[in-house]
């Protein structure tokens, strides 16, 4: 019998996690499907886009739609990828559909890909590969990022593509020698939101309200946002900070009913999660919250305006189960949030602190950008000093995150602020701070990293493979980068 290491916990067993999974699924029919989520377990079953797609792609006696993520059990960092349902490799699958959210996971979808014997370059992949679909929330940013890896990119709501592909394969063979790539490829040429090598900027149409709310298939413990069953509620925004990409004139806000959420939530569910760029702005979320109280279940909001969080708000979140509050003050000053558009004031956050004190809740926390466009020292005293007041009301964690311009907004063309600049203002920020805030990690050069990926072109994909297969190391970006990257830095 192997002994443990004292001291380490063994990795978890793909039996380990299926088994506090309410409920996963398994369907057999004869198209297999690989969903490809290249990073952890825990924040690819946080995502509700990717287990739409498990949900979707699995109907018995047509697909089985398997789970690949880029840690154990399912992938080691050096063998064949395998399912977490079946333990089916990678490169048997008849099609990959891959989710990203994040720039940098590009590495990590490299390093899977080739581990199966798959070409990530799709310009080297020969006839015999499965063909590769990749969507989720970096398409928004930079899709011209995935297009040397995909044999096609999935803009935005990916309900039309999958109806498409789903058409598409019903009509195929599945027992013929060839992968159905020219088939699919050809029906979804014609679907707006799709993008190819030859059509490198796909643009996602809006998608209707009748679509919401999106209910997950499952919920787990292990997800990091807890054993909630996540509903997408609402899509948009009706503010247009310049930062975002989810802005309203890029995605206006549409909305489900509370009628229509309250009667997909199964009875045995411990807890809702409700996801929306502008909860908020969700005008039965009180209805909901009191509901949920009311049939004794949790519920969690990823995050609040704090100047929507009046004294009622805050006792319905207690009352579901928040212990913290988090806000979003996006600029460290006033100056700075009024030139971003985002109209959050130094009263509301504080007016927020107040209202869960009041609650007892344990914390408040509050995102922040540093970086942005015209920052100086002064905005960070600034934000150091309002941070000190509101930890006088509530614990106060400071989530910090380094702006970085996105392609499509009003501040794509903008500079990236030097990670030496970020660092030393993060230092500065320390200084002022009081002993009791919290200030989560941050790296500079990880934003620039970031910035890199965001502004990448197709003629990239090869630098990005090269990366990724020399190791991955901030030392392999700058050899392959060179000035480009070294610009950020200083």
């Amino acid at each position: 019998m192997t002994k443990r290491r004292p001291g380490r916990s063994a990795e978890p067993t793909g039996r380990d996690l299926l088994s506090l999974e309410h409920s996963p699924i398994f369907s057999h029919g004869p198209w297999q499907i690989g969903l490809l989520w290249p990073n952890s377990y825990e924040t690819g079953v946080s995502s509700l886009g990717y287990l739409w797609a498990y949900d979707t792609f699995n109907v018995n006696g047509f697909s089985s739609a398997e789970r690949y993520f880029c840690a154990p059990p399912t992938f080691n960092g050096s063998a064949q990828p395998i399912s977490l349902e079946r333990g089916t490799p990678l490169s048997h699958c008849d099609l990959i559909l891959v989710s990203i959210s994040y720039e940098l996971d590009l590495l990590n979808l490299v390093r899977m890909l080739d581990a199966a014997g798959i070409e990530p370059l799709a310009a080297h992949r020969d006839s015999t590969a499965p063909p590769i679909l990749i969507g989720g929330p970096l398409t928004r940013a930079n899709a011209r990022a995935l297009v040397p890896f995909a044999d096609a990119v999935i803009c935005g709501d990916g309900g039309p593509a999958s109806a498409v592909v789903t058409e598409a394969l019903r009509k195929l063979d599945p027992a013929a020698a060839e992968p159905p790539k020219d088939a699919l490829l050809e029906a979804l040429g014609a679907l707006p939101g799709c993008g190819t090598e030859s059509s490198p900027d796909p643009v996602a149409e809006v998608e209707p309200a009748a679509a919401l709310p999106v209910v997950s298939p499952l919920w787990t413990p292990r997800s990091a946002l807890g054993d909630l069953l996540l509903f997408e509620v609402s899509r948009g925004c009706p503010k247009d900070c310049t930062f975002c990409i989810g802005r309203k004139d890029n995605a206006p806000l549409r909305m489900a009913g509370a009628a229509q959420v309250i009667e997909a939530i199964p009875e045995d569910a411990p807890g809702v999660g409700l996801i929306g760029a502008a909860v908020g702005f969700y005008p039965p979320l009180g209805d909901l919250l009191e509901w949920a109280a009311t049939n004794g279940k949790r519920a969690g909001v990823s995050s609040m305006r704090a100047d929507r969080l009046d004294k009622e708000m805050v006792r319905l979140l207690k009352n579901t189960g928040s212990e913290v509050i988090t806000v979003a003050a996006d600029g460290p000053s006033e100056r700075l949030r009024t030139a971003i558009g985002k109209d959050i004031t130094e009263t509301d956050l504080l007016a927020a602190a107040a209202h869960a004190r009041e609650e007892k809740m344990n914390a408040l926390k509050v995102y922040v950008m540093i970086g942005l466009p015209g920052e100086t020292d002064d905005d960070i005293v600034e934000l150091a000093d309002l941070a000190n007041r509101l930890n006088r009301l509530l614990p106060t964690i400071l989530s910090l995150s380094i702006f970085v311009p996105k392609r499509g907004t009003p501040l794509e063309q903008e500079p990236f602020t030097p990670a030496a600049t970020t660092s030393k203002r993060l230092k500065l920020l320390r200084r002022h701070l009081s002993g009791g805030v919290r200030v989560g990690r941050v790296s500079p050069r990880e934003a620039a990293l970031q910035y890199l990926v965001s502004h990448m072109t197709p003629q990239d994909g090869p630098a990005i493979i090269d990366i990724a297969r020399q190791g991955g190391s901030f030392g392999d970006w700058r050899k392959v980068f060179g000035n480009r990257l070294t610009g950020l830095l200083k």
